[in-house]
């Protein structure tokens, strides 16, 4: 499932507050004051100026503390419990608010003015139920905007599905890669038919592995290394000695999963942007780290290539396939001789479960 990000304090929320302080304040001036309201004009400018500060602050506390109960909230589970905190805080902090800006009037000689209870009643219950329409706008607000996220979210999941399905069609009908094969084939034929005859099964293997990629969302670490070994067997008869490869996974790692194709990729971004001679090898190393991480790393001799920007955009869909599911960030060190790449591994009922 795809995660949300922490509440902020959005625009929305500014406009409707702005919107509403306006006409709020005249209406519980009206309400409090009544003709006393328009008896002079600095009472009204007083008096609408001092309640427009008053319940713009107050208002902003609101909007800050609905934000910070919404961040300790965030579960569909704890929408009541969530509106039931807003909602009370709010009341409460209502008739600190009234008393308070009541009795500023109080204190200004030409308003004339003196406590009443029964309009402070009428107030708060005026107060009382704009904060009760701003709890559930809050809330509203709040709603369409994590749906607008996870709208967005979906649709960048759906390209990177797309972008997959094509990079495997890519791979699998690969003129070079084809090409590269069966030339080491042919000429294998001619100097051993027995390891001519071994090439051709792993070649089958890989060709199988590929096709089976449209039908699986993710597989074994166990099973994409397998898959590896034999692309490795491939690429060992072409490159030979311009090629030194480890590798050395724990084996409570292997039965953990990853989306298919994974290591293709980093393979082939290693022998795309990196000279490979016998003299100078690429050297790739792949291990894990207890049950929860695979590190990749090659050594680095850079070719410039037009393929280089290519095969950096197809391992940035792989970091943004995985930040799309859920599971985890990959991550990339890489200096002047070698890059790293951390893959997280997971459990498909965890998942699932998400």
């Amino acid at each position: 499932m795809m995660k949300g990000l922490p509440v902020s304090y959005s625009s929305k929320d500014y406009y409707v507050m702005a919107v509403l302080v306006l006409p709020f304040s005249f209406v519980l001036n009206l309400i409090y004051l009544r003709g006393s309201y328009f008896h002079t004009e600095g009472v009204f400018v007083t008096a609408t100026l001092l309640s427009l500060i008053v319940i713009s602050i107050y208002f902003m506390i609101c909007g800050w503390w609905a934000v910070e109960i919404r961040n300790r909230f965030p579960g569909e589970e704890d929408v009541g419990k969530k509106l039931l905190f807003m909602i009370g805080s709010f009341l409460l902090a209502s008739s600190l608010v009234l008393r308070l800006l009541f009795t500023l009037y109080e204190k200004i000689p030409f308003v004339n003015f003196r406590f009443d209870d029964d309009r402070f009643i009428w107030s708060y219950v005026c107060l009382g139920f704009v904060n009760i329409f701003l709890s559930f706008l809050f809330e509203g607000i709040s709603r369409y905007e994590e749906w607008k996220v996870n709208l967005e979210q979906t649709q960048q999941l759906k390209r990177s599905f797309e972008h997959s399905q094509l990079l495997g069609l890519k791979r699998r009908v690969n003129p070079h890669f084809l090409f590269n094969s069966l030339t080491s084939l042919s000429t294998l034929i001619e100097e051993d038919d027995k390891e001519a005859e071994i090439f051709l099964d792993q070649l089958s293997k890989v060709y199988r592995y590929m096709l089976r990629n449209d039908v699986d969302e993710f597989v074994t670490l166990q099973t994409e290394i397998q898959f590896l070994k034999a692309l490795l067997h491939l690429l060992n008869v072409r490159f030979g000695e311009g090629m030194k490869v480890s590798i050395n996974v724990d084996p409570e790692s292997l039965e953990k999963q990853i989306p298919p194709l994974s290591l293709q990729l980093l393979l082939d971004n290693a022998f795309s942007q990196n000279i490979v001679r016998k003299n100078n090898p690429l050297q790739i190393e792949i291990w894990s780290e207890g049950a929860d991480f695979l590190f990749f790393k090659n050594s680095v001799n850079r070719r410039l290539t037009d393929e280089e920007a290519e095969h950096d955009f197809d391992l940035d869909h792989l970091v943004n396939k995985y930040r799309l599911i859920g599971r985890g960030e990959i991550e990339i060190l890489e200096t002047p001789s070698q890059r790293v790449v951390r893959i997280p591994l997971f459990n498909v009922v965890e998942h699932s479960s998400q």
